[in-house]
């Protein structure tokens, strides 16, 4: 009879990923089942640990995608980028800010030489156009270089439909005089808003507007103001048909006989010009509106209730939303400024409100003031809840994490523990003009200037290359870096999220737009 044949232990070396084969002919049997037995008893561990290993980073990588596609489509998010990034494609058609994104496509503005006008998307790696819109005919009076570089159609996204504003058919303004050594440009004379579904590639509505009325898109609806005898009045129409939803006139806010005397005064400075006589719009996330008017700030909700009034009290008085439910009104004078609470209670704070580029949503509840220092206000009640030693206007929140520009820092501040998590001092003096740090969602991305060695000490006149720095959200290190082929003073270069894609211009000398990405 045969006795059992004898094994051979087998171990996968993680140096070399070679199979060896560890057995001795001339080891005493005992011992080598000893050994044998030993080795075979850690089988089923290290078979279990490589599963674990395997699956955690299985898991690790699913949240990790999860992650991304919580935070892709936020507005300013990056399409991912790494260290291949490059120049994709030049454009003039990026004038029109902002543009927006569709799918991999980005849809903007343009307006011809001849004065005609199209919605135009372009695929977003390439720059080649992939449908095109006409929105108004050839102009026999057309605007000016430069005026049509910003006159062309201005374009949102409102729930699966591209809505742009188009000004068209241009005239000389009748009191213009041709004798003026800066002679009047032509104006339009038309407003309309024309609704684009993206997918089929062609107008579905379309209709007038007033064109010395503030309007804007707010969620599903059409809002525009309109002023007379001093009352503002808002009205909210359907988006596709035009149909009106409601129409409120927004009373003043109530003040004392001190404020309503600085308010007056106010109101007589303003007076000087027409255009600070209207009601200025700016939508929220909510659908509902910030309403700013001569005499009140208002927060209209997606209805028409008027949630809050406040008097504007000083030249510089603005109402500006910060998070959530919860609004600033910041001052132009030497008055602190005040939080507005979903309740309609008020909070004096030091300072203004932070800019998040990008907000995910974490860190609910809290509101940042940025001034000399950071400090992060429970959004209902206005109690300070921590400060940080950084002075800072502008930022990003990534769960629960903040990454600040400062200066020539990049400072990472832990929301629920109110400290800094890390700081990174940028190679050059400062960050480019516009260099506010952006994200694709993975990493950080900054754009940093370096004088030229024979600069003066990076002075304001110093010359110098700019670059595209990656930073890890992790501890601020440098991931990579890549040129961007651009040179100039420190501030000579804008840098900013288009469509998905970083696009780059210079702003002290004319020239086509730049934009970058990877793949």
């Amino acid at each position: 009879m045969k006795g059992p044949t004898r094994m051979v232990p087998v171990v996968l070396d993680e140096g070399d990923g070679v199979v060896s084969a560890r057995g001795d002919a001339q080891e005493p049997v005992a011992a080598d089942g000893l050994a044998r037995r030993r080795l075979l008893r850690w089988w089923p561990v290290a078979a279990v640990a490589a599963v674990v290993l395997v699956g955690g980073q299985a898991v690790l990588d699913q949240r990790e995608r999860a992650a991304l596609d919580r935070v892709g489509d936020l507005p300013g998010v990056l399409l991912p980028l790494d260290a291949s990034m490059r120049e994709l494609w030049r454009t003039d058609d990026l004038s029109g800010m902002p543009t927006l994104r569709v799918g991999a496509d980005i849809v903007l503005g343009v307006m011809e030489p001849d004065g005609s006008q199209a919605v135009r998307a372009v695929d977003g790696a390439t720059g080649e156009a992939r449908w095109e819109v006409p929105v108004a005919d050839p102009e026999l009076t057309r605007a000016t270089e430069d005026e049509g570089r910003w006159r062309v159609p201005y374009c949102v996204d409102a729930k699966d439909l591209v809505v742009c504003s188009v000004n068209d058919r241009y005239e000389i303004p009748p009191d213009a005089s041709p004798l003026s050594s800066t002679p009047e440009p032509p104006q339009p004379t038309r407003a309309r808003l024309v609704v684009i579904d993206p997918v089929r590639h062609r107008v579905v509505a379309e209709r007038e507007v007033a064109i010395d009325s503030p309007t804007v898109i707010a969620g599903d609806q059409v809002a525009t103001s309109s002023t007379a005898a001093g009352t503002v009045t808002l009205e909210a129409s359907d988006l596709r048909t035009g149909d009106v939803r409601w129409r409120r006139e927004l009373p003043d806010a109530e003040v004392s006989p001190a404020q309503e005397e600085a308010r007056a005064a106010v109101e007589q400075t303003l007076d000087g010009g027409a255009i600070w006589r209207q009601a200025w719009l700016n939508p929220l996330p909510d659908g509902g509106l910030v309403v700013s008017g001569q005499r009140t700030e208002w927060v209209v909700s997606a209805t028409g209730e008027v949630l809050h009034a406040v008097a504007r009290t000083e030249l510089g008085d603005r109402l500006t939303h910060v998070r959530e439910s919860t609004h600033m009104l910041t001052t132009g004078g030497a008055a602190p400024s005040v939080l507005v609470h979903p309740d309609g209670s008020r909070t004096q704070v030091s300072g203004q409100p932070l800019i998040l580029s990008v907000d995910d949503g974490s860190a609910p509840g809290q509101c940042f003031v940025g001034d000399s220092a950071l400090a992060a206000h429970d959004c209902e009640t206005g109690a300070r809840l921590w400060e940080v030693d950084v002075e800072t206007y502008s930022g990003i929140l990534l769960e629960g994490v903040l990454y600040l520009s400062a200066g020539a820092q990049i400072v990472a501040v832990d929301t629920a523990l109110g400290r800094r998590l890390w700081t990174r001092e940028l190679a050059g003096s400062e960050a480019a003009w516009g260099g506010n740090t952006l994200t694709d969602g993975r990493d950080l991305f900054v754009v940093d200037w370096q004088a030229d060695a024979d600069g003066q000490a990076g002075g304001a006149a110093s010359m110098g290359e700019f670059s595209v720095v990656a930073l890890s959200k992790s501890d601020g290190s440098q991931l990579w870096g890549a040129p961007l082929d651009m040179r100039g003073r420190r501030h000579d270069v804008w840098v900013m999220p288009v469509g998905g894609r970083l696009v780059a211009w210079q702003t002290s000398t004319p020239g086509p737009a730049r934009v970058f990405g990877s793949g």
